[in-house]
């Protein structure tokens, strides 16, 4: 039995719920709930999928896994002093170029287009405010 998915469906399922005490949505815009719950709905789904597929194995855990969880974080700390989108940019590049060996340029343009999305997204479309840098 795969115990990862369940323990990230329950993690999902967690999620939803808190999220809903904030409000999916207000006066028009979304609510601080919103992303949350939708993040928590995709790792339920994820979850789902990966227990219909699993075949059962022991977890292995390498240097990458851990780079990988490091590196995730370290995110929100540098979005602190950096802000969202500088610490995204920065955090997508690290990611592809030190732990998956891509080519540097490889990996800046794909961070400019992920940084470029999400700004879209959240900071035109939705009108949800991104951190901003601290020192400004």
């Amino acid at each position: 039995m795969p115990f990862g998915p369940l323990i990230l469906s329950a993690v999902g399922l967690g999620a939803i719920a808190m999220s809903w005490t904030y409000g999916l949505w207000s006066f028009g815009s979304p609510g601080a709930g919103l992303m949350p719950a939708a993040a928590g709905a995709l790792l339920v789904c994820a979850s789902a999928a990966e227990i219909r597929l699993a075949v059962p194995r022991w977890p292995t855990f390498s240097r990458r896994l851990l780079a990988h969880a490091g590196a995730l974080i370290l995110l929100p700390f540098a979005s602190l002093g950096l802000g969202m989108l500088a610490a995204l940019a920065a955090y997508v590049v690290a990611v592809l170029y030190v732990i998956e060996g891509r080519r540097l340029l490889s990996a800046a343009g794909i961070a400019g287009l992920a940084t470029g999305g999400c700004w879209l997204l959240f900071e035109k479309l939705l009108s949800v405010p991104l951190p901003k840098p601290l020192f400004v």
